[in-house]
């Protein structure tokens, strides 16, 4: 039975709240965690350059997280993934028209 196509803020909320229903669950969440690190490891080992600009803009967070105050953390964060997010889409776009394809 389908219940038909679902946004994309249906399925990041959904995500969302599967992660924090997690909070009051130790074992549940150390479990995922481990889950995610093994597919982290995966995705860097099969995709070097997101591991480099993964480290890169980790860097660059850390630095700035130091000279910003604390009540602005979460702004800082919050605009850093979005920048995070466009510039992988534009090294994306830049590679695939190297090769001719046009999506990311």
């Amino acid at each position: 039975m389908s219940q038909g196509l679902r946004t994309m803020i249906e399925i990041v909320n959904d995500h969302i709240a599967a992660q924090a229903a997690l909070a009051g669950n130790a074992e549940a969440m150390l479990r995922e965690a481990h889950k995610a690190e093994i597919r982290m490891t995966k995705r860097f080992e099969s995709d070097p350059s997101l591991a480099t600009f993964t480290a890169h803009y980790a860097d660059a967070l850390v630095n700035v997280l130091k000279v910003v105050p604390p009540e602005l953390h979460a702004i800082v964060i919050r605009n850093l993934i979005a920048q995070v997010v466009a510039e992988w889409e534009d090294c994306a776009i830049e590679f695939n028209a190297q090769i001719g394809n046009d999506g990311p």
